[in-house]
């Protein structure tokens, strides 16, 4: 009630949101065109006369100017070109800082990545990555590192190496953990981890003292580490649609936390903390089973957006929440 909150109720089916929630997240498959022979003509044959520049040799061609402009900017720039492997000739390049082989067919980052030491950015999403080299720890310089949209199972320990990093992207994978060490990465900013297949997270996350911005969404979480507690600097937590039943007592301590997505789990009750994260403006718990929450959420100083539909609230503790609200 009032401009300033709102409890929003709906009859959709939860069951097919949760469905929604589940489903990976990663890059989008393309089809990309086969790539003809160049062509004067918009349909039929070539004249007669006219020279064909075959696909391979194009693609060579390609290759090669792309490789020369990337020796200058050091910056190079390979997606979507129907690559099954890195070429050799990149490795080469020490001076790149910028390597995008997105959207191709590349299944395997060999060792000699290592040799582009002063790489601070790789982007490899939409491949068919199963893993990443241990090599890939060389990289120390590495800010931002994007493999959404592959099939791998599990990051190297050797990732926790990279404490340059600020963007982690591994959305629409199949890893079932993460390394243990993962809080060593101390200037990560925005970690992104939905659509995959976790089912807990590592006690280390607390020294992630950076982090802003945590997606696990569409994951199979049964529980959260104490240690999220520590977590200062977090802004967005989106835990919707996971097998979550309880929550640790933490949210108190987490004060720059502003948005919170809880919907689609399996929370029976939320912790009283919850309603003193004291910079909370936006709280999902949506599609849980909840029969009450607690009623201090109601007369929150900050909270603007509070989504509880398909949950069984009745008696005391929707009344207690109605009571908080006509308050406010």
């Amino acid at each position: 009630q009032g401009g300033s909150r709102r409890v929003l109720r709906s009859a959709s089916s939860p069951s097919a949101r949760k469905l929604l929630c589940r489903r990976n997240v990663g890059i989008t498959e393309r089809r990309r065109p086969a790539l003809h022979a160049l062509n004067p003509r918009k349909h039929g044959r070539p004249e007669a006369g006219t020279t064909v520049v075959a696909g391979a040799a194009f693609m060579d061609q390609h290759m090669g100017v792309k490789l020369g402009i990337a020796q200058g900017t050091g910056k190079l720039d390979l997606s979507e070109m129907g690559l099954t492997h890195i070429p050799p000739q990149v490795f080469s390049l020490t001076g790149l800082t910028d390597l995008s082989l997105a959207g191709n067919s590349i299944e395997v980052i060999p060792p000699q990545i290592a040799n582009l030491s002063g790489l601070e950015r790789l982007q490899v999403a939409g491949n068919h990555l199963q893993g990443l080299p241990p090599e890939i720890g060389e990289l120390r310089g590495l800010e931002g590192l994007w493999v959404h949209g592959n099939l791998i199972t599990a990051l190297p320990e050797s990732l926790c190496q990279c404490t340059a990093l600020r963007v982690l992207q591994a959305a629409g994978n199949q890893l079932t953990s993460l390394p243990a060490q993962l809080g060593r990465l101390t200037a990560l900013e925005d970690l992104g981890l939905p659509g995959n297949c976790l089912t807990t997270l590592p006690d280390s996350m607390g020294g992630l003292k950076s982090l802003k911005k945590l997606s696990l969404h569409g994951n199979r979480l049964k529980d959260l580490p104490a240690s999220l507690r520590d977590l200062d600097a977090l802004q967005e937590l989106w835990l919707m649609g996971n097998d979550l039943s309880s929550l640790p007592d933490c949210f108190a301590s987490m004060s720059s936390l502003k948005q919170l997505s809880l919907g689609d789990n399996c929370l029976g009750e939320v912790p009283e903390s919850l309603a003193a994260a004291p910079a909370l403006t936006a709280l999902w718990l949506y599609g849980n089973s909840l029969a009450r929450v607690p009623p201090s959420l109601a007369s929150h100083p900050t909270l603007k957006y509070l989504w509880l539909e398909g949950n069984p609230l009745w008696g005391e503790g929707l009344e207690a929440m109605l009571r908080g609200l006509k308050g406010n």
